[in-house]
């Protein structure tokens, strides 16, 4: 199996610079919805999109399908911005939603 595994990962072309030219960036929320669940794993209080219970997860995607994914404790600017500043190159163009964490990045 691990014959298998170490031929596979061969063929793949890990990055290992930072993305450039034009890169698209998301987040998004990974977990069920409160009201999928077992009556025993329901989180009491929990109505429609909560996120209290999800995993949030950012993504910055490279126009030729590099990709960089990660999980991350909050969508919030102070997070974002310094992983997107460490994994995109300065000058690239950014496309994104108008979530206000990336409007310190600049137009």
């Amino acid at each position: 199996m691990l014959k298998d595994i170490r031929s596979l990962l061969k063929q793949f072309n890990f990055v290992k610079d930072k993305l450039e030219k034009e890169v698209q960036i998301d987040e998004t929320l990974i977990g069920g919805s409160n009201l999928n669940r077992h009556k025993d794993k329901k989180i009491p209080g929990c109505q429609g999109r909560s996120a209290i219970d999800k995993t949030s997860v950012f993504g910055a995607l490279q126009s030729n399908g590099y990709l960089i994914a990660q999980t991350v404790p909050n969508v919030k600017m102070k997070t974002l911005v310094p992983i997107i500043r460490a994994n995109v190159k300065t000058g690239s163009k950014l496309y994104s939603d108008e979530l206000y964490s990336y409007s310190s990045l600049g137009k």
